[in-house]
């Protein structure tokens, strides 16, 4: 994004609510929004590995961020999906089982590159019933 001052607003009306995405438009910048961003620790009895779930959480959960932080019931959905997905147990072999795709990407910092894994084109099953 291109920042603005903010006397780039003068040019707005001075009448009328004013519209966030259009203050945001006219100071050059993006509006904040509400993301899920989470990492799964995947297990499969030869090894382990975190991934993460982040840009295509929304679908993976099927239920949106920004909508999860004013409505109760889907932060009650949400919760028992979590549930679900990262019971409490006592032994491995409690896990449930997880099918998903999972990517690596490279992220390479000053010293070294680093492999990372990310969680794509996966859904929660039947997520309206759980």
């Amino acid at each position: 994004s291109h920042p603005q001052p903010v006397n780039a607003l003068q040019f707005l009306p001075q009448t009328g609510p004013w519209d966030s995405s259009v203050i945001a438009k006219v100071l050059g910048v993006q509006l904040l929004r509400h993301v899920f961003v989470m990492r799964f620790t995947l297990d499969d009895g030869s090894g382990s590995l975190d991934a993460f779930l982040w840009d295509k959480a929304e679908r993976f959960f099927g239920i949106s961020a920004a909508d999860v932080v004013i409505d109760e019931a889907l932060q009650e959905k949400l919760t028992r999906i979590m549930e679900t997905l990262c019971p409490p147990r006592t032994s491995d072999d409690d896990c449930p089982w997880l099918e998903c795709c999972i990517k690596s990407y490279y992220v390479s910092d000053d010293s070294e590159q680093k492999t990372h894994y990310q969680i794509f084109d996966t859904v929660v099953a039947e997520a309206e019933d759980v």
